[in-house]
């Protein structure tokens, strides 16, 4: 079942555990969202974040 939040804590169980998945078409539309899956319960989760934070992260992850 795919659960929307803006924190990234799957709401199922509390963990902060989490690979990134590719998200569906629809998903696109909605600017600063990503998909994301918990290892522990496999619940998806679609995280909501400022258009501006989510490409602030993605330059920090191709600087490391």
């Amino acid at each position: 079942m795919l659960r929307i939040t803006r924190k990234k804590i799957c709401p199922s169980c509390g963990v902060n555990d989490f690979t990134r998945k590719h998200r569906s078409f629809w998903m696109h539309w909605i600017s600063g969202s990503r998909l994301y899956q918990c290892r522990h319960c496999r619940d998806h989760v679609l995280l909501l974040q400022d258009p501006q934070a989510a490409a602030d992260e993605d330059v920090t992850l191709e600087e490391a």
